[in-house]
């Protein structure tokens, strides 16, 4: 079985159709690009367009480049690279602390990320990296195409983002948006009811992110990642997706032209979160089936 992606002609930097992407989060930390094809063996996966390729670290990038390398020779297309969050002050937890250094040690640096994947039309940080005047000055030197800075966790949240965003354009970066909608609900408004968030995130998204500009007043590119794993840790619960609530993500996202990414992340449970393997591929697999069905339906992909 193999999955060919559609291709699609895109300018990554210009606001205009809307590709759908799934994270390579699902294959978990050992998975390959191989198991693409197992996970997503079902007639609805046609809707997808392409990868955003989790940023493993590995010596001058050699590990990531073969991982894409192989992703393209089994019909995908890869996107974009997802690089580090930073952001291990803006915890308020040991533990999430630890886990948030696990996780960038485990990631591709800026700078490399930045010099050698030109030919990958985006690259993702998350907004606390932007603190570091070693990595903005390594996408200002040798980044030519779009960089997304994707709201954090917590205490930078998605204004963060947004001035991250025109902070790099101010420097000739050719920067985007990222918003993701469960870090907005983690960020300051656990106390609400999920009716409550979905809609405040929705408004925000439609008042706030769609509406923004840059310094010029020009329009830059956005993307939304959704979260839909089984691992609850870094995903909505499934319940909490229903079909009524994506459709009027939908309408929010469909009235407008500048979303130009949107991403399906689905962190899997243990032990798939190692790697998939025997009846869990196919576990996920029904998984993916059932989002991307829900999905469709909602009139997201």
């Amino acid at each position: 079985y193999c999955h060919c992606v559609r291709e699609k002609s895109i300018i990554p930097h210009m606001i205009g159709e809307r590709r759908t992407l799934v994270s390579t989060d699902s294959l978990g930390i050992l998975g390959t690009p191989r198991l693409l094809n197992e996970l997503y063996k079902f007639d609805l996966a046609g809707k997808i367009d392409g990868l955003e390729m989790i940023g493993w670290a590995g010596i001058s990038g050699l590990r990531l480049r073969s991982l894409i390398s192989e992703a393209q020779g089994y019909g995908w297309k890869v996107d974009g690279i997802h690089g580090r969050t930073g952001g291990l002050h803006d915890s308020f937890s040991v533990r999430h602390r630890l886990l948030l250094l696990s996780l960038n040690l485990a990631l591709t640096e800026t700078r490399p990320l930045a010099k050698n994947f030109a030919d990958i039309p985006y690259i993702l940080i998350h907004t606390p990296v932007l603190r570091s005047h070693d990595n903005v000055e390594a996408l200002k030197k040798y980044r030519q195409g779009l960089v997304f800075c994707e709201n954090h966790i917590r205490i930078t949240g998605a204004g963060g983002a947004l001035e991250g965003v025109i902070r790099l354009r101010q420097l000739g970066i050719k920067a985007g948006l990222m918003f993701d909608l469960l870090h907005y609900f983690e960020a300051d408004h656990d106390s609400l009811d999920f009716d409550t968030k979905w809609n405040n995130g929705l408004l925000y998204l439609e008042k706030v992110i769609l509406e923004s500009r840059d310094f010029t007043g020009r329009e830059f590119p956005l993307g939304i990642h959704l979260s839909m794993g089984r691992n609850l840790s870094d995903s909505f619960a499934g319940r909490e997706l229903t079909v009524e609530r994506l459709k009027r993500l939908a309408q929010v996202i469909n009235a407008n032209d500048r979303v130009v990414y949107f991403v399906i992340e689905n962190l899997d449970k243990f032990p798939s979160i190692i790697i998939p393997f025997g009846r869990f591929i196919n576990m996920q697999r029904d998984w993916n089936e059932r989002n991307l069905a829900k999905l469709s339906v909602a009139g997201l992909i």
